[in-house]
């Protein structure tokens, strides 16, 4: 009994005794023991089997997880390609935009050079027409005033006229009257 008590059989516990030296209580001791141990390494694997079932379903959500963010992820990818190239584009149209405006801005700003110079040109001519305008004025008043010298002179004329034929009249009728015996001839 004493060998009973004592432990462990040695053989079974890795004490390194023979079996055949054991007694059968410390044979069957033994045997629970390493039932027991059996059975707690079942457990052990079981828990751990469970453990790694957890872990697995956990990787597998996680690799779905992965996935679905992978594909999201190139989604977003794309999305911003497609949107780097938009604001690409939209830049260079800015720019031409941009070009553009400056363009008009020259093209303003020669035209409003040549309006100034339109309108001093158009201040010159305004003012060559009110020149023109009182010079013809200027004119207008000399040709009635020579209008008026005209008829002056065609009435002076008519009346010279008047007065060259008058004048020859009483040349021929003085003509007339010496040659004919003298006025007292006619009167008589």
């Amino acid at each position: 009994m004493a060998e009973e008590d004592a432990g462990p059989p040695a053989g079974i516990a890795g004490g390194g005794r023979d079996l055949a030296l054991l007694s059968p209580n410390a044979l069957r001791d033994g045997f629970l023991e390493q039932q027991r141990e059996i059975r707690d390494a079942e457990d052990r694997v079981m828990r751990l089997q469970c453990v790694y079932n957890e872990e697995k379903v956990r990787l597998d959500k996680v690799c779905q997880e992965h996935g679905a963010l992978k594909a999201e992820t190139e989604r977003h990818n794309q999305k911003l390609i497609e949107v780097t190239e938009e604001t690409l584009r939209l830049q260079a149209e800015h720019q031409r935009l941009c070009k553009e405006i400056e363009d008009l801005n020259c093209a303003r700003v020669r035209c409003n050079g040549q309006v100034v110079l339109l309108k001093q040109e158009c201040g010159k001519a305004r003012h060559e027409l009110v020149q023109e305008s009182e010079r013809m004025d200027m004119a207008v008043e000399r040709l009635a005033k020579a209008r008026a010298e005209i008829q002056a002179y065609n009435e002076d004329l008519d009346t010279c006229e008047l007065v060259r034929e008058l004048r020859e009249r009483a040349e021929d009728f003085l003509a007339e009257g010496i040659s004919g015996g003298g006025f007292g001839a006619a009167g008589a």
